[in-house]
């Protein structure tokens, strides 16, 4: 088909919020064309220049997209000729190529319905996401916008939901085993004012590999490995609106393990990059162990709660002590004292990269600037290393298991899926 020009629309960073440290930009194609018009080459000229003159930005993603005619292979082609049309752009410019990461995602994660012309209109984009070093000035437009990314795919995870009024010590328990306690009267709302309706609280659990795959959840601390017991989330909400811990006021909670290590610590999700970043808990509280017998006469059936304890295996716990909601990760430190890098050959750059480790409860992904890299790995240690990419249809995936060694390479071969055959090797990760 004859390539037609590039029709551009063009949010200028400077007066667009993505979310709290990134900013977006789109782009809009024509039909079947991936080819940028010269008479439209001022408008990307005026964001060339923002790139340049800001020294705050660590990072821009350029994202391909499709309208949903044709099949998933020519979707997928169209916005990787897209994406590398504005790449080239960028870098014939004088952008640095280090800051730049293309990605290509065909029909997915539409901004409109592809029933008419218009919405296919506007699925056929690239975004331009710039990712800042420090949150945007809060004077920035706070306009709605689509978001890509997200740092936990909650899709996959199991949410449930508990219901209580503070009046009382609130004791919840997880179906696969976490236990929290809070004080009575601990929670108040964004003044400050003690709540006294009903409190909703949503609790999601993560004790398995394939739900740290699955939910896009690592066990890294900046560049230190970490080896995990247990992650959960817990927040609470009273009328829909968010619900605090009171100033000064911690809470209890127990994880099932299967060793008692005196090494874990307790670490806090920070979710505002796109791969969640673990922070240790300043509390520095050394976990309790007890058994299972004592804990659930704690949480015994005649509390007012959910009660899974019928179906929890007699085991160890650990016991700790919180400061904040949100996610929470049980961890001790991996000590690394050999490290390298790992450089993955992989055709398709839109399937992200997973390590999953052998003998530790770890996962890591991929470098945030190049996708094909992971850093800071520990020399020894056998690993899986995954290639995954959600499609309409299953899975496009690959797999290959080594020994980490020094400056290592390694090629990835990938191939399609349907989703029994992936859940079927996943689950074997947790064995």
């Amino acid at each position: 088909m004859k390539n037609t020009s590039l029709l551009i629309t063009l949010l200028l960073a400077s007066n667009f919020l993505f979310a709290q440290n990134s900013s977006l930009s789109i782009i809009n194609f024509e039909n079947n064309s991936f080819q940028l018009a010269e008479k439209n080459s001022y408008k990307l000229d005026s964001l060339i220049k923002e790139i340049k003159a800001n020294n705050n930005i660590k990072g821009v993603d350029i994202i391909g997209y499709t309208d949903n005619k044709g099949n998933y292979l020519s979707n997928h082609n169209l916005s990787k000729n897209r994406a590398e049309s504005v790449l080239k752009y960028l870098v014939k410019a004088g952008i640095d190529n280090k800051l730049l990461l293309a990605k290509y995602l065909g029909s997915k994660a539409p901004v409109s319905k592809n029933d008419n012309e218009v919405g296919m209109a506007k699925n056929r984009r690239v975004e331009i996401i710039i990712h800042y070093k420090k949150e945007i000035s809060e004077n920035l437009s706070k306009t709605n916008h689509h978001n890509t990314f997200q740092c936990i795919n909650y899709k996959n995870l199991d949410k449930q939901q508990f219901k209580f009024k503070q009046n009382n010590e609130i004791k919840i328990v997880g179906k696969e085993g976490t236990k929290i306690i809070f004080s009575a009267a601990s929670f108040v709302d964004s003044m400050g004012n003690l709540i006294t309706e009903e409190l909703e609280f949503t609790l999601y659990e993560v004790y398995k590999i394939s739900d740290m795959l699955l939910s896009n959840l690592q066990t890294m601390s900046n560049d230190n490995l970490l080896e995990t017991s247990g992650m959960f989330s817990i927040n609470a909400f009273s009328r829909g609106k968010k619900a605090y811990l009171k100033s000064g006021m911690n809470y209890q909670f127990e994880i099932p393990t299967k060793n008692s290590d005196k090494n874990v610590k307790v670490f806090y999700g920070d979710t505002s990059k796109r791969n969640i970043n673990w922070i240790q808990d300043t509390l520095n509280i050394k976990p309790q162990p007890q058994l299972d017998d004592l804990t659930v006469n704690l949480f015994g059936r005649d509390s007012t709660m959910y009660d899974y304890s019928d179906r929890i295996d007699y085991r160890i716990y650990n016991q700790f002590k919180g400061a904040n909601l949100g996610w929470i990760n049980c961890d001790r430190f991996v000590n690394v004292k050999n490290k390298t890098n790992l450089k993955v050959n992989i055709k398709d750059s839109t399937i992200k990269l997973f390590l999953v480790f052998t003998k530790i409860n770890s996962v890591m992904y991929a470098s945030y600037f190049d996708r094909t890299v992971f850093s800071n790995l520990p020399v020894g240690y056998q690993v899986t290393l995954l290639g995954i990419l959600e499609t309409n249809e299953g899975y496009v995936f690959g797999k290959k298991n080594f020994t980490i060694e020094k400056n290592m390479e390694v090629d990835l071969t990938i191939d399609n899926y349907s989703k029994e055959e992936f859940d079927s090797f996943i689950s074997k990760l947790n064995q």
